[in-house]
């Protein structure tokens, strides 16, 4: 450790503490390698940009349950600002809990708070005025929030100005604390190119645990009506094959990776693209397995043979649905057949499958639901995901509420053949008697795939989830 480090970096996991009990009970029962959390992108992106400017960084890389290691730092180090990713963190409550406790501790080090949950928080309350904003900010307590999606530049840069104590309200897309209210900075129009953006592995040696992130296009190519990420992140672009071999070579090259999960919204689309990445995995011969995102009625067999050939050890399916009906009212372009198609061939590849539902779209009726049940059933993935629908109004879905009769928003909602409450009873109801499946309700899908890469069979995982 260096004793004056320019900045602190702070990621969040996803893995909260029951996840982490049953990654005790499998280390403790099963001849498994140690299995760490690995490492988090955003901390990859913003110490790569903080490398090229010379600052200085260490990042303790899953807050949950390390609140200890920071306390040490605090205690210990010089430390000229920290900058944490709420990319994961599951609430604003945990998140100004942190802040609290670095604030108590070392009140005179600016936080810098950047990423998805508090740059969506952000850009609602500003719609509710200024003096609603502040009083929310107020309680969170940072001191600058970059206010960006893709912030990585614009954090560096704030970075080094303070170290040299330069004046940071020309930096564009921030909010300044002062005092009791903040105030923003220039807004400008960010132009993110993918392209320039490798990243500096060898500044994480020794300390990627053995899983990183690779992300290979922006924004998503679909626009379903339940999701505001291809709204938020702008046109779809993808990155040529040449630049992601690029990339995993300098992986490989670290000689520690075993696991690399791509983050794309969808890798298999288009199709063409996503077997000639595939192709080149298999020549280049790497060591690591990979997991990812996928649109399984995207595939056919030649695809997801070279999925198995070149490492693949898993994929997460956002199948949302087991009704056609609903499918269709969520825009999904997919249909139960097709579904049921790329399932058989994952299986058939001994490919485990993480299936994700959710009860209670516009349209959602009990007999859709009853479709659902059945279908998860049916097709007996591995492991599923089951929630209620979380209303987010700036979805496409909010133009056709007059349609659908559809009030409230988030948690809290209804139309007119479903409100949330019933919703939430379907799904307790669904999650008791499904029983060929195992619910990820604790443990997110990146982590579970750490632990299956670490020597344990899928049989011997669902025992201890069982337990």
């Amino acid at each position: 450790m260096c004793d004056n480090i320019d900045c602190l970096l702070i990621g969040y996991s996803g893995v909260e503490k029951r996840a982490l009990e049953y990654k005790k009970l499998i280390e403790n029962n099963a001849a498994v390698d140690h299995i760490q959390v690995g490492l988090n992108a955003a901390i990859s992106y913003l110490g790569t940009e903080l490398g090229k400017r010379d600052l200085s960084f260490e990042f303790i890389n899953s807050i949950e349950g390390s609140t200890h290691i920071l306390e040490r730092y605090l205690q210990n180090k010089e430390i000229l600002s920290i900058g944490i990713s709420t990319t994961i963190c599951p609430s604003l409550e945990q998140l100004t809990k942190l802040i609290k406790f670095i604030k108590r501790l070392r009140p005179e080090i600016p936080i810098i708070l950047g990423g998805a949950l508090i740059v969506y928080f952000v850009r609602e309350k500003l719609k509710e005025g200024n003096e609603i904003f502040n009083k929310e900010m107020r309680d969170i307590n940072a001191d600058y929030i970059v206010n960006s999606i893709y912030g990585e530049d614009i954090f560096a840069k704030l970075v080094l100005y303070l170290k040299q104590k330069k004046n940071c309200n020309n930096i564009p897309n921030l909010l300044i604390r002062s005092e009791a209210s903040f105030y923003s900075s220039p807004i400008s129009e960010e132009e993110y190119i993918l392209d320039d953006r490798h990243i500096d592995w060898s500044l994480f040696k020794g300390k990627t645990g053995g899983a990183v992130v690779v992300r290979t296009s922006l924004s998503c190519c679909f626009r379903c009506n339940f999701c505001s990420f291809h709204v938020r992140a702008g046109k779809y672009k993808n990155v040529s094959v040449k630049w992601i071999e690029e990339e995993l070579n300098a992986i490989e090259r670290l000689g520690e990776v075993k696991l690399v999960h791509f983050i794309d919204d969808t890798f298999n689309v288009p199709l063409n693209r996503f077997k000639e990445i595939l192709r080149m995995f298999i020549k280049n011969g790497y060591s690591f397995k990979w997991h990812s995102y996928i649109r399984c009625q995207a595939l056919d067999e030649e695809a997801v043979q070279l999925m198995k050939e070149s490492g693949c050890i898993g994929v997460f399916l956002g199948l949302e649905s087991g009704s056609d009906q609903v499918l269709k009212a969520m825009n999904k372009a997919a249909k139960i057949a097709d579904y049921k198609k790329g399932l058989a061939l994952l299986k058939k590849y001994d490919i485990t499958i993480v299936a994700s539902f959710f009860v209670g779209f516009p349209g959602e009726t009990i007999n859709t639901v009853a479709e659902t049940f059945r279908f998860i059933k049916e097709v007996s993935p591995a492991f599923y995901y089951l929630g209620t629908w979380f209303y987010e109004p700036n979805t496409p879905i909010s133009r056709y509420k007059e349609q659908y009769k559809l009030t409230g928003c988030y948690n809290n909602w209804k139309h007119m053949t479903m409100d949330s409450d019933m919703a939430n009873k379907l799904v307790m109801q669904m999650k008791n008697s499904i029983k060929n499946s195992i619910l990820l309700e604790y443990l997110s899908y990146p982590f579970l795939f750490q632990i299956i890469n670490s020597n344990i069979t899928i049989r011997s995982l669902k025992k201890y989830f069982k337990r």
